[in-house]
C-alpha cells in the first residue's frame, strides 16, 4: 500500500504542480493587480512561488528514489504540456500554436537520445 500511495504522489505532485504555476501566471493578468503597488504584485507572485516549491521539492525526493533523471525531465516535460494544452483550451481559450507542438517533439527527440544514448 506504501508504494501504491508513493506512485500515486510521484505521477500527481508534479500536475499540482504545473497548476499551480498556471494559476501564478493567470493570477498576474487579472485586473486586480493593475492598479496594485509593487509590494502587493511581489506577495502574489511570492505566494505562488513558493507554494509550489512546497509541492515541488517534495516530488522530487520522491521521483528520484524510482526515476532515472531523463525519466523524471520527460514525466515534466509532459505534464507541462499537458497543462498548456488544458490551459489553452479551457482558460485562456486560445489555440496551441503549431510551434508548441514543434517544440514538444524536439524535446522529446532530445530526450530519447539522451535516455537511450544513441550517439556515443
Amino acid at each position: 500500500m506504501k508504494n501504491i500511495l508513493t506512485y500515486i504522489l510521484v505521477f500527481t505532485l508534479p500536475i499540482i504542480s504545473a497548476f499551480i504555476a498556471l494559476i501564478a501566471t493567470y493570477a498576474q493578468t487579472l485586473p486586480i493587480l493593475e492598479n496594485s503597488s509593487y509590494l502587493y504584485k511581489l506577495l502574489t507572485s511570492e505566494f505562488w512561488a513558493t507554494l509550489n516549491v512546497v509541492i515541488y521539492i517534495p516530488y522530487l525526493r520522491l521521483a528520484n528514489k524510482y526515476l532515472n533523471p531523463a525519466q523524471l525531465l520527460l514525466y515534466g516535460y509532459l505534464t507541462s504540456f499537458g497543462v498548456q494544452l488544458l490551459s489553452n483550451k479551457y482558460l485562456f481559450i486560445s489555440p496551441t500554436s503549431y510551434d508548441d507542438y514543434v517544440a514538444m517533439v524536439v524535446m522529446f527527440g532530445a530526450m530519447a537520445v539522451s535516455a537511450y544514448k544513441i550517439f556515443h
